[in-house]
């Protein structure tokens, strides 16, 4: 029995030092929590990567901001803003903290200077409990500084061809070669803003939600984990 008391105490001991406090949202109140998000410009424009850190356990948390780098574009630098303070980019952690009560939030930014040069750099921004650093949540972004944003997409790797045409609330297209690899999905109007959309894949199908969207023609780009990359373009109607 006392064995059995031991055993239980330990796995809730396990189960609780495990546990997330954190999740983490975009501006937009989507889950960002250990995702991969895609953020894209044109050359020499600095790019922002938006989010807010929730605290959704019971009790308050004291909570500092990591990052990093996981390949970078040589000539760029990129820095950190947590809890409305810039640190330079030499920063890899903040120096303050914030407290974050239960139901509340932090406000963070991923600052990207390209510096005019172009290419794709990936950081991980992570979020840790400073009584408990293993209580921590993180996610990925990829940025890209590309010559123009919608000539740069015409010249990838690969063209698809996306369906229907046109499409309202879902487009698809046939991905070659699926091999499980890690995908980064990128939707471009015609005036250069980017957004990450929502989509899901099944075997070599890719499916986009598409439904919020403006009516309008859009550029997709598709970036693989294994380095290859597609576009296609897609004309939405409503």
């Amino acid at each position: 029995m006392k064995n059995g008391l031991l055993f239980f105490t330990f796995l809730f001991l396990s189960i609780s030092s495990f546990s997330q406090s954190f999740v983490i949202h975009d501006i937009q109140g989507n889950n960002a929590t250990s995702t991969t998000q895609y953020f894209s410009g044109v050359q020499a424009t600095d790019l922002e990567a938006k989010f807010y850190v929730i605290n959704i356990s019971a009790s308050p948390k004291t909570v500092k901001a990591y990052r990093t780098e996981i390949s970078i574009i040589p000539g760029t630098q990129n820095a950190i803003t947590f809890d409305l303070i810039n640190y330079a980019p030499n920063i890899d952690t903040s120096a303050l903290s914030s407290t974050v009560q239960p139901g509340d939030s932090v406000y963070f930014e991923g600052d990207y200077f390209t510096n005019g040069f172009n290419g794709l750099s990936t950081i991980q921004y992570c979020f840790f409990d400073v009584q408990n650093t293993s209580d921590q949540s993180c996610l990925t972004v990829n940025f890209e500084s590309t010559l123009n944003g919608v000539q740069e997409i015409s010249s990838a790797n690969i063209s698809l061809p996306f369906y229907p045409q046109p499409a309202s609330q879902t487009t698809h297209c046939f991905i070659p070669d699926n091999n499980g690899n890690e995908m980064w999905i990128a939707i471009m109007d015609c005036s250069g803003k980017v957004t990450t959309p929502s989509y899901s894949i099944n075997g070599n199908d890719l499916s986009i939600n598409i439904s919020d969207y403006a009516e309008g023609i859009y550029f997709v780009e598709i970036i693989c984990s294994n380095g290859k990359r597609a576009t296609g373009k897609i004309q939405i109607v409503h």
